[in-house]
C-alpha cells in the first residue's frame, strides 16, 4: 500500500517562521490548497485500504486485539481510602472502585448493573476530602444527560440526589462533606427553548436540600454557551473558578480565600480575564501557588507565584516551555518522608 507522504520540514510555509515546532498550523485552513491536497490523498488512503479489507470481519478483529489489554486507572487518595477505575478485556464498561482502610477492594460503581443494556454510562466522579463520600454521575439510557448523586461510600447508600442538568459538571467538595460546588444549568423555563443547553451557572448544594434552594455562585451576566470548571484547594482554603467560551483554547480565571468570606458569597479575584491563553492554578500545601499555563509558551510551562501576587505579571518560570515537546501535566510529590517536594511533569513530543 502507497501511503501519502506526510509534509517535509523544510518545504513547509510556516506562519511561525523559523519555528519548526508546529509545522503543520496550515491544516487548520480548510481552504488552503495544501490542506485540500493533503485530505484528497487521505480519501484515496481510506478507499484503497477499504478495497484492500473488504468485509468488517478485519476492523473488528483489530479492534478486539486493542482493546483486549484492558485498562486501570491512577488511584485517587482521599482520607483513608484509594479510588480508581478498571475495566478488563471483557467488559464494556470500567468499574469505579475503591479499596477500604483494611486493604479489601470493593465495587461502588458497575454501569452494567445499573442498565444491563449498556446505555447507561458513568460519566465522572469525585470523592469528598475526607473520603467517605462520593459525587457521581451517570447518563441513563445514552441521553448523556449526566444525573447527578451522592453515594455514602462504606455501604453504597444514596444520600443525596437526584440532580438533574448536570451535564458537564465538576465537584468540587467543601471540607467537612456537608457542601459542594458544582455547575448546573438554569431552569429551561426561564430561556428560550433553543438555549437549554447553555446557560449554566456555578451552584454551591448543601447535602440533603432541594436543588431548588441551591446558591447560586457564578455565571450570571457571562456569555450564555460559557463552560465552567470550579475547584476547591485540599485544606479548603482556595476556591478557584475558570471560564471558556465553547471550547475555544482560553480560558478566565478567579479565585477566593475561602479563609476570608463565606462559601456562600466568595470574594472573587481576578487572574486572567481577557487574555488568550489557558492557565490553571495548583494551590500547593507548602503555601506556593503553582501556574499551568500557555501564555506567552505555546507548548506550555509551569510557573511559581503566591496568594499575594497571583497576576502573570508576578509569575516566575518554574519549569519553562520546551523547545519542541509540548507539557501535559505535572504532580507534586509532598508526602511527610520528604525534605521537600518534588515535581514531576511530562511531555509529548512528536
Amino acid at each position: 500500500m502507497n501511503y501519502p507522504e506526510a509534509p517535509r520540514l523544510d518545504l513547509v510555509e510556516n506562519l511561525h517562521g523559523t519555528d519548526v515546532a508546529d509545522p503543520y498550523r496550515w491544516l487548520e485552513d480548510a481552504q488552503d490548497p495544501r490542506t485540500i491536497t493533503w485530505l484528497s490523498a487521505q480519501d484515496t488512503l481510506v478507499a484503497q485500504a477499504c478495497a484492500e479489507w473488504s468485509t468488517s470481519s478485519h476492523w473488528e478483529s483489530r479492534l478486539r486485539d486493542l482493546m483486549s489489554a484492558g485498562a486501570i486507572s491512577p488511584p485517587i487518595w482521599r482520607g483513608e481510602r484509594a479510588f480508581f477505575m478498571r475495566r478488563t478485556a471483557e467488559q464494556e464498561h470500567a468499574l469505579l472502585l475503591t479499596i477500604d482502610p483494611d486493604g479489601t477492594e470493593r465495587v461502588l460503581i458497575d454501569p452494567m448493573e445499573l442498565d444491563s443494556d449498556g446505555l447507561t454510562t458513568l460519566d465522572t466522579w469525585q470523592p469528598s476530602k475526607e473520603g467517605n463520600l462520593l459525587a457521581y454521575q451517570v447518563s441513563e439510557g445514552g441521553n448523556e444527560e449526566s444525573i447527578l448523586r451522592v453515594m455514602r461510600v462504606s455501604d453504597g447508600t444514596i444520600v443525596d440526589g437526584p440532580i438533574d442538568r448536570a451535564r458537564y459538571s465538576p465537584v468540587a467538595w467543601l471540607p467537612g462533606e456537608e457542601k459542594f460546588y458544582y455547575v448546573r444549568r438554569v431552569d429551561p423555563s426561564t430561556i428560550p427553548a433553543e438555549e437549554e443547553q447553555y446557560h449554566r451557572r456555578i451552584w454551591l448544594h448543601t447535602l440533603g436540600q432541594h436543588p431548588d434552594t441551591d446558591i447560586e455562585i457564578f455565571g450570571a451576566g457571562q456569555t450564555i454557551t460559557n463552560y465552567y470548571g470550579v475547584g476547591v484547594s485540599r485544606d479548603g482554603r482556595w476556591l478557584e473558578i475558570s471560564a471558556a467560551e465553547g471550547t475555544a483554547p482560553r480560558n478566565d480565571l478567579w479565585v477566593a480565600d475561602l479563609s476570608t468570606c463565606s462559601p456562600e458569597s466568595p470574594e472573587l479575584r481576578e487572574v486572567q480575564v481577557g487574555v488568550d491563553a489557558q492557565t490553571g492554578l495548583e494551590f500547593g500545601r507548602d503555601g506556593r501557588i503553582y501556574v499551568f499555563t500557555d501564555l506567552d509558551a505555546p507548548r506550555g510551562r509551569i510557573c511559581v507565584t503566591d496568594a499575594a501576587h497571583m497576576t502573570s505579571d508576578h509569575w516566575r518560570d518554574l519549569i519553562s516551555q520546551d523547545d519542541i515537546a509540548v507539557l501535559d501535566g505535572f504532580g507534586i510529590l509532598d508526602g511527610p518522608e520528604l525534605d521537600e517536594p518534588v515535581m514531576l511533569a511530562t511531555w509529548t513530543r512528536h
